[in-house]
């Protein structure tokens, strides 16, 4: 049986991945299964004292979804602080790793970075040693910031799995902040100098040297003068830091990552938004400014998913001020999600639907829930319709076995909004503002996400694509310990419709439904809980042939259309089996 993970080390304020060689290598090969961005940075001492002064530096690194130590300094200096790191991963170590595991896997490889000369050199001894390996392409590293973007895209085209970057300190960091998920590799590595080192331009140290934590001895008996001075500062501050810290009892020494430098971060995601959109941003930009006379900070992160309209000029236009995220594909809600997550620099993050509009006072009311609620994890607010009235869908009940029961036989049509007979339905509100209470589903239209929490949990599960994936967020928050509950002092619009009669979304909904009853029904109950579905779904669309459904208000919820259960049985085949596994949660 495996060790359970360990949790990361933080050194200097900066999260750093307690992995192994072997271990780090597992998880980009598992990115790439997945198809899902890996982010890699790599820290030494030198890196770790730039850190301290330059924040773009800083947060570049912060943002990475795996940091290793790259220097036996930062292995050392995490023992003695008490955050213990295995072992040390050094940047070219890694990169020689992943070229192998890529020759035996048939990953596509590209390679970005040094000179035209050095690059020849090095592809010419990479043949030499992986003669199976796939290289999807290779250039220089001397462009400009105005051509990055067409780097990007000349990555994409080229249908790169690993992106190796031979570039320096900062610009590989901030390249891979910019535009790492833009180029569509599944991990993306800055290497640094490890070009240079199998073109042949520098010796590395031999192994006997790197063993013992003495690489940097052996570079600078190479060139004393260059490296000398450079190494007695950084070596020295480095010093001074360990031991300042170690003073203070491992506290950080340096400010926290620039990622939670603000208290929240409203995340907005579209898809083909342009004719709703700006009523939402518009409101949340009031929250925010509201938010700000409060004395607290909040920015605003729109993410676009590959729309193909024009919602990203109606975006700019309606919110000057805010973070423009534009995506080349569209991978669900999900995945907008985590890339707006990705950029954020909130301690909290606030997932709002772009058809949703905030009350001014609610993202300060939120975050005042979340102050003297700090085990919710996840906290809502108060749905409201168009004219005013609270909607009471703004959480809704955990699904079981005696739920999908009664949904199987109807009762949930019959009795809607009963206690016992419609349990997954919400209570309504009783009109107190200062109401609050847990739930068990927080629903994902205005959703606020203790950053640590979406750390913790992994963020929403990429495998809904969409529907459901809030509910999967909550459940799991609350297995390991969260409470999530809604505040009815945070109120929005979210108009939604009442009635929906579009087989796609049904479907979706659908097999979200599906994939939430395989996630966390009991083991042994969860094909009676599918089976219960589609006996509710048949009822439905065999009792449609002769009568309507109830009306939404009287069943407090969207309903389907009368044709719409039958339409919704005969693709059944497209939902039944719940949303394929996309990544890990």
């Amino acid at each position: 049986m495996s060790a359970p993970p360990r949790a990361d080390a933080v050194v200097f304020g900066i999260r750093i991945d307690p992995l192994t060689g072997d271990g780090a290598v597992e998880r980009c090969v598992a990115a790439v299964e997945a198809r899902s961005l890996l982010s890699i940075g790599v820290v030494n001492a030198a890196k770790l004292v730039h850190m301290r002064t330059d924040p773009g530096l800083r947060r570049s690194v912060a943002q990475c979804d795996m940091i290793l130590a790259d220097g036996q300094a930062v292995v050392w200096a995490s023992r003695l602080l008490g955050h213990p790191l295995p072992e040390r991963v050094a940047g070219i170590d890694l990169f020689t790793s992943l070229l192998a595991e890529s020759e035996r896997r048939g990953h596509r490889v590209f390679f970005l970075g040094a000179t035209r000369e050095v690059l020849g050199d090095m592809l010419a001894e990479i043949r030499r040693r992986h003669p199976a390996l796939v290289v999807a392409g290779a250039r220089d590293g001397y462009f400009s910031d105005d051509e990055a973007r067409s780097v990007a895209e000349e990555i994409r085209a080229a249908g790169t799995d690993m992106l190796f970057l031979g570039m320096s300190s900062p610009k590989k960091e901030i390249f891979v902040e910019t535009w790492g998920e833009h180029t569509g590799a599944c991990v993306v590595h800055g290497v640094g100098g490890s070009f240079d080192v199998l073109a042949g331009v520098v010796k590395r140290a031999p192994v006997a040297w790197q063993k013992a934590g003495l690489e940097w001895l052996y570079r600078l008996l190479q060139e004393p003068r260059r490296l000398g001075p450079r190494y007695l500062a950084t070596n020295g501050a480095f010093v001074r830091m360990t031991a300042l810290e170690r003073l203070k009892g491992g506290r950080p020494a340096v400010p926290p990552p620039a990622r939670t430098e603000l208290d929240v971060s409203v995340i907005v995601v579209t898809y083909r938004s342009a004719g709703y959109v700006t009523g939402c941003l518009k409101a949340v930009d009031r929250a925010l400014e509201e938010l700000s006379g409060a004395g607290l900070t909040g920015e605003l992160v729109v993410v676009d998913n590959a729309s193909g309209d024009d919602t990203v000029e109606v975006a700019r236009e309606a919110s000057p001020g805010a973070r423009i995220v534009a995506r080349e594909d569209n991978d669900g809600f999900a995945g907008g999600c985590h890339a707006g997550a990705r950029v954020a620099r909130g301690r909290h993050l606030l997932f709002v639907n772009p058809d949703a509009e905030l009350d001014p006072g609610a993202v300060a009311a939120l975050l005042d829930a979340a102050r003297r609620n700090p085990r919710a994890g996840i906290i809502g607010g108060r749905c409201v319709t168009e004219s005013g009235e609270s909607d009471p869908r703004s959480w809704w009940g955990r699904p079981t076995l005696w739920s999908a029961l009664c949904f199987g036989l109807g009762l949930t049509t019959v009795f809607p909004g009963h206690r016992l007979l419609d349990p997954e339905t919400p209570r309504p509100w009783t009109g107190d503002v200062a109401e609050e209470f847990g739930v068990p589903i927080v629903t994902g239209a205005m959703m606020l996400v203790d950053r640590h929490a979406w750390d913790e949990l992994g963020g929403l599960d990429r495998a809904f694509f969409m529907y459901g994936e809030d509910a999967d967020l909550c459940l799991r928050a609350a297995r390991i310990g969260y409470r999530p509950m809604v505040t009815a002092a945070a109120s929005f619009v979210h108009p939604g419709g009442l009635s929906s009669s579009s087989l796609r979304k049904q479907v979706m909904l659908h097999t979200g439904k599906v994939t939430l009853i395989r996630r966390h029904f009991p083991p042994g109950t969860r094909w009676a809980g599918v089976l219960l579905l589609k006996a509710g779904v048949l009822l439905r669309a065999v009792a449609s042939r002769w009568m309507s459904p109830p009306d939404a208000e009287r069943q407090g919820r969207p309903t389907s259309q009368r044709d719409d259960w039958r339409a919704l049985w005969g693709a059944r085949s497209r939902w039944s089996r719940g949303w394929p596994p996309r990544s890990s949660s």
